[in-house]
């Protein structure tokens, strides 16, 4: 993953043999919970959840579930106690020493996203782009994109191997527009 001004990892990426070294991720607010003093913030990006720490009440004030953040800050270890096993980065968390809001979510949410799916199916429509963040429906998304490409790569192939072309030294591109015209319109005689 190349780094960016929004982050220098994904989270997916993160493991133990990182921690003490700073780092920089960006992603929505999944949760935030107050245990006595200490603050913590549950960072989704688009391929995982990553806990954060501050022992500075105030910097995760008046952050609402959804909105958008970058976070710069150290990765430290765990303790045994209270390591999570769901999540892949479950042994570490940040803790934070910056934070920049890039997006405020400023209205409360119809739905909780981890909940969509028991939600009405005409609430889930209207709000389809907060339905998408739930990591069930991502998934499901994630599938059908690998079969849709999966049936496409093998209609290729059928059809190149249909007009005698070999599919290791012909380009797709290098069809015939006559071909390619005719396959459109329904015309191929194959």
């Amino acid at each position: 993953m190349k780094t960016n001004r929004y982050r220098t990892i994904m989270i997916s990426d993160i493991t133990n043999d990182m921690v003490g070294k700073t780092i920089l991720v960006s992603g929505w607010v999944q949760n935030i919970r107050d245990h006595g003093g200490v603050l913590f913030l549950d960072l989704r990006d688009t391929s995982g959840v990553l806990q954060t720490v501050s022992n500075d009440d105030s910097m995760f004030k008046g952050l609402a579930k959804e909105s958008v953040i970058r976070l710069e800050g150290t990765l430290r270890k765990r303790s045994v106690d209270t390591i999570n096993e769901k999540l892949k980065s479950g042994e570490v968390e940040l803790l934070v020493s910056k934070l920049d809001i890039l997006g405020q979510s400023l209205h409360e949410l119809p739905f909780e996203i981890r909940e969509s799916k028991s939600v009405s199916e005409e609430i889930r429509l209207k709000y389809r782009y907060l339905d998408m963040r739930n990591e069930k429906v991502k998934d499901n998304i994630q599938d059908v994109k690998e079969n849709l490409q999966e049936v496409k790569d093998k209609t290729i192939v059928t059809l190149f191997n249909k007009q005698d072309l070999r599919t290791d030294d012909e380009p797709l591109h290098d069809f015939r527009a006559d071909y390619v015209l005719n396959i459109s319109a329904g015309k191929n005689e194959g």
